[in-house]
Protein backbone atom coordinates (compact mmCIF):
# COMPACT_ATOMS: atom_id res chain seq x y z
CA UNK A 1 0.00 0.00 0.00
CA UNK A 2 1.38 3.42 -1.01
CA UNK A 3 4.35 1.29 -2.04
CA UNK A 4 5.92 2.48 -5.37
CA UNK A 5 4.34 5.50 -6.26
CA UNK A 6 6.33 8.17 -7.32
CA UNK A 7 6.42 12.09 -7.60
CA UNK A 8 5.30 13.10 -4.67
CA UNK A 9 6.44 16.13 -3.27
CA UNK A 10 7.95 16.35 0.23
CA UNK A 11 4.85 18.15 1.27
CA UNK A 12 2.10 15.39 0.51
CA UNK A 13 5.14 12.82 2.29
CA UNK A 14 5.03 14.59 5.21
CA UNK A 15 1.49 14.62 5.68
CA UNK A 16 0.94 11.30 4.75
CA UNK A 17 3.20 10.48 7.16
CA UNK A 18 1.30 12.48 9.79
CA UNK A 19 -2.16 10.97 8.80
CA UNK A 20 -0.47 7.37 8.83
CA UNK A 21 0.95 8.24 12.91
CA UNK A 22 -3.00 9.81 13.50
CA UNK A 23 -4.78 6.33 12.28
CA UNK A 24 -2.06 4.11 14.05
CA UNK A 25 -2.64 6.06 16.79
CA UNK A 26 -6.49 5.85 16.86
CA UNK A 27 -6.63 2.40 15.74
CA UNK A 28 -5.08 0.86 19.06
CA UNK A 29 -6.55 3.65 21.19
CA UNK A 30 -9.92 2.53 20.26
CA UNK A 31 -8.97 -0.83 21.69
CA UNK A 32 -6.47 -0.17 24.73
CA UNK A 33 -7.54 2.86 26.90
CA UNK A 34 -4.57 5.00 26.83
CA UNK A 35 -4.28 4.67 30.52
CA UNK A 36 -3.31 1.10 30.15
CA UNK A 37 -0.62 2.43 27.87
CA UNK A 38 3.21 2.83 30.20
CA UNK A 39 5.16 3.71 26.72
CA UNK A 40 4.38 3.83 23.38
CA UNK A 41 6.28 5.10 20.21
CA UNK A 42 5.05 5.33 16.13
CA UNK A 43 7.12 5.62 13.25
CA UNK A 44 6.38 6.45 9.48
CA UNK A 45 9.28 6.56 7.45
CA UNK A 46 8.85 7.32 3.33
CA UNK A 47 11.98 5.77 1.84
CA UNK A 48 12.59 3.91 -1.63
CA UNK A 49 9.07 5.17 -2.50
CA UNK A 50 7.51 3.01 0.08
CA UNK A 51 6.15 3.53 3.31
CA UNK A 52 6.59 1.83 6.46
CA UNK A 53 5.18 1.68 9.74
CA UNK A 54 7.05 0.60 13.14
CA UNK A 55 5.29 0.89 16.62
CA UNK A 56 6.37 0.27 19.59
CA UNK A 57 4.19 -0.23 23.04
CA UNK A 58 4.13 -1.44 26.35
CA UNK A 59 1.07 -2.11 28.01
CA UNK A 60 -0.01 -3.11 31.46
CA UNK A 61 -2.43 -5.72 30.16
CA UNK A 62 -2.18 -9.21 28.95
CA UNK A 63 -3.55 -8.95 25.10
CA UNK A 64 -2.60 -10.47 21.72
CA UNK A 65 -0.21 -7.30 20.83
CA UNK A 66 1.22 -8.63 17.66
CA UNK A 67 -2.51 -8.55 15.92
CA UNK A 68 -3.23 -5.54 17.10
CA UNK A 69 -0.46 -3.83 16.03
CA UNK A 70 -0.53 -5.42 12.70
CA UNK A 71 -3.75 -4.24 12.30
CA UNK A 72 -3.32 -0.42 12.99
CA UNK A 73 -0.21 -0.53 10.80
CA UNK A 74 -2.55 -2.16 8.27
CA UNK A 75 -5.37 0.86 8.95
CA UNK A 76 -2.67 3.80 9.09
CA UNK A 77 -0.96 2.20 5.67
CA UNK A 78 -4.61 2.55 4.05
CA UNK A 79 -5.23 5.82 5.15
CA UNK A 80 -1.95 6.95 4.00
CA UNK A 81 -2.94 5.30 0.78
CA UNK A 82 -6.12 6.84 0.19
CA UNK A 83 -4.68 10.18 0.58
CA UNK A 84 -2.24 9.68 -1.83
CA UNK A 85 -4.13 8.60 -4.10
CA UNK A 86 -6.33 11.35 -3.71
CA UNK A 87 -3.69 14.04 -4.13
CA UNK A 88 -2.73 12.10 -7.12
CA UNK A 89 -6.36 12.18 -9.01
CA UNK A 90 -6.71 16.01 -7.84
CA UNK A 91 -3.23 17.25 -9.37
CA UNK A 92 -4.18 15.15 -12.71
CA UNK A 93 -6.74 17.13 -13.62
Amino acid sequence: MSNGITNISNEIIKEACKIGEKEAYKYITLHINPKLISSFDISVIYENNQFTIEIYINTIINIDLEKLLDEAIDAALNAIDNFIRGKITCQNY
